[in-house]
């Protein structure tokens, strides 16, 4: 993989925080940029530790940086560098599903700001439905993923062989598209299929008031 989504910039966010990162028998090699705090240093990260940036969210903001890291990551899971590889891909596969989809709906419908657990903002893009809109940002679309479909998936299959499936899908969710990548039929398909019954269940816990025009802001968990 060596193609970024060029829409993952609902943030602002411009100039990336990671340089380079490199897969390692030892761990991900980073190299910050110019403009990160620890400008211009390097720092080996665990493969653990580093899928767990991508998957709580750290570079949800930042997907140059996260892709860097995600690409790193799968290298090493190839060169059989890490024992739990399969989990690990899936994690990885999960963050680059999650913004190249937030990207694209950031671009096409515009992004507001929604109470993250802080007690500050970020952004959220906006998703327009068949019969409303709601709000959507990358953890919340990986939540999603989880409980949707991968929980499901490892009921039938069981934990090891719904890990492969899982991994299949979300491979097949997106495509190269030029010099991006972009979501594939099936991947907005199940998106839009799980956000609509998303927007579904909000309405029916309105208990009938108003407002289904607006997008729904929900806090970040």
């Amino acid at each position: 993989m060596n193609k970024l989504n060029s829409g993952l910039t609902a943030s602002g966010i411009t100039q990336p925080e990671i340089s380079k990162a490199e897969a390692t028998p030892e761990g991900i090699r980073i190299v910050y940029s110019a403009n990160a705090v620890c400008a211009n240093s390097e720092k080996l990260v665990a493969y653990k530790k580093a899928v767990t940036w991508l998957d709580k969210g750290r570079y949800d903001y930042d997907p140059l940086s996260g892709y860097r890291i995600a690409a790193a990551f799968l290298v090493g899971v190839d060169n059989g560098y890490l024992p739990f590889s399969d989990a690990g891909a899936m994690a990885a596969y999960r963050w680059i599903v999650s913004v190249i989809y937030f990207g694209e709906q950031a671009h096409k419908n515009g992004v507001i700001d929604v109470p993250d657990r802080t007690g500050g903002t970020c952004k959220a893009a906006i998703y327009k439905g068949r019969h409303a809109s709601i709000t959507i940002y990358p953890l919340q679309l990986r939540t999603l993923l989880n409980d949707a479909f991968e929980a499901t998936v490892f009921k039938q299959y069981g934990r090891k062989g719904g890990t492969k499936v899982v991994i299949m899908a979300l491979v097949n969710m997106f495509n190269p598209g030029g010099d991006s990548f972009v979501m594939s039929p099936f991947g907005n398909e199940f998106f839009s299929r799980i956000l609509e019954q998303l927007i579904l269940h909000i309405k029916n816990s309105r208990d009938g008031s108003g407002g289904n025009n607006e997008p729904v802001k929900p806090v970040i968990h």
